[in-house]
This record gives structure tokens, sequence and C-alpha cells, in this order.
């Protein structure tokens, strides 16, 4: 049995009343529902259970990488008996084969954002256009911002029943709220230039010592505490995940 959080929980039973409603339509596009929930929110565990709806039916799981299928293996292992991974990648390869698509019940697309990529996306687009049975599609962010703010929800066609984005994530407590960290990665290279700075001027030579110590000084405090490897050893003791600019 897999027991939900309460967000996914709701998220779940609007996935599940869509799903039922489209039962009795004829309409495919009826079939594809998707969630768009921010990272780290268990988007995962969603897909899961929607699996487990469809156990008794063939099911193809689509996502961008095999690190994100090695992740469903580890945690669904043999529950499914006909459940089938797959990267993007490598459905552009086979969608063109004789009899490939045939059958699948469920179609899962991971990281569906990803698909708007002009290769991933053909090869997705030939599957769905054969396909006759439920699609369940999971992203982070379903607009592309940097590719002329698609909708890949309004591409795909699916019915968006649950979102949930970040800052509304960590205002629910969801998430955690970020620590934001700065470090001064380029300190001791603009105090070297300082110091080339201050052998090029017209100083007297005591003056010259004066300047440099001061620097010397500086480069000193900032190695010993504000440098990246402090921060980093300061900061990362103690959280599990970061990003890292």
């Amino acid at each position: 049995r897999l027991d939900l959080h309460p967000h996914n929980q709701e998220a779940y039973k609007r996935i599940d009343q869509d799903f039922k409603g489209a039962e009795s339509s004829e309409d495919t596009l009826k079939r594809r529902v998707s969630v768009v929930h921010a990272t780290g929110t268990g988007k995962s565990y969603i897909i899961m259970k929607v699996m487990q709806r469809f156990s008794a039916k063939k099911i193809l799981c689509l996502a961008p990488s095999n690190y994100i299928i090695n992740q469903f293996e580890t945690l669904l292992k043999h529950e499914i008996p006909e459940l089938q991974y797959m990267t993007y990648a490598t459905l552009m390869n086979r969608v063109d084969e004789e009899g490939f698509g045939e059958g699948y019940g469920l179609i899962i697309l991971d990281e569906y954002h990803r698909t708007g990529a002009s290769e991933w996306g053909s090869g997705v687009k030939k599957l769905l256009a054969k396909h006759q049975g439920y699609v369940f599609g999971t992203t982070a962010t379903d607009v592309r911002y940097l590719d002329g703010s698609r909708d890949m929800s309004s591409e795909l066609g699916f019915n968006v029943v649950s979102k949930l984005p970040l800052y509304d994530a960590i205002a629910r407590k969801i998430l955690r709220s970020p620590v934001y960290v700065k470090a001064l990665y380029t300190c001791e290279k603009e105090l070297g230039k300082r110091e080339e700075t201050i052998n090029k001027r017209d100083f007297d030579e005591e003056k010259k010592a004066e300047y440099k110590k001061e620097i010397q000084s500086l480069k000193k405090i900032w190695k010993e505490n504000y440098s990246p490897k402090v921060i980093f050893e300061k900061h990362l003791s103690k959280v599990k995940k970061c990003l890292v600019f």
C-alpha cells in the first residue's frame, strides 16, 4: 500500500475522478490528465499511485533520464507485471517500429515539459497519435519560458487537475524555505589585480609595502572565513539538496 501526503492525496483524488469520468467517453483527449507540482513535492509517488490503479493494464513510463527510471524501479520493484520504462531519447528511435505502442492501457509522461524539444517531442506526438488509452503526465512547470513560453499541457492535450507552484509549496510548509548563501569566489583574483596595480603605480617602497600588507591581510581573512571552501564546509554538511550557481 502506498500512502500519500495530504497534498498528493488531494491531487490523486482529482486524477481518479477525471479518469473515471473518461471511462464512458470516446474522446481520447479526456483520458489525458496531468499535475503541475513543484520539484520535491512527491510527484513520483503520485505516478506510482496511478501505476497501481492501472496495474492490470500494460503500462509505458517515459522519462527524460535513466536516473529517474532507476528511482521508479527501486521503489516499485516487481509490483506491476506489465510495466515498461523508456527514456524519451529511446522512444524517438523506436516509435516508428512496426507495432510499437500497441496494447498500452496507460502511458506516463514524466517531466513532460521536456517533450518540447523537437526530436523528443516528435516521438511523443507520434506515439500519442496512435494511442487510445489513458495518459498521465507530471512536471514542475508546463511552460517553456525560454522557448516562446510554449504551454506543453495545452500542446499535449492535458487536463491539468492540480497545480502546486513552488511559492505555494513553501507557504504551506510542504517544502522548507531555502537558505540563500553567497560566497566571494573571485576575491583572491581581484585582490591580486589590486596588487599588480600597486606595483605599477609610482608609490615609494614604504607605501607599497603598506598597501601590500593590507591586501595580504584581506586575502587571509577571505581564505579563512569567506572562501567557497569554507562556505561549502559550513553549509553542505547539513543539507541533502542544494543548487550551486
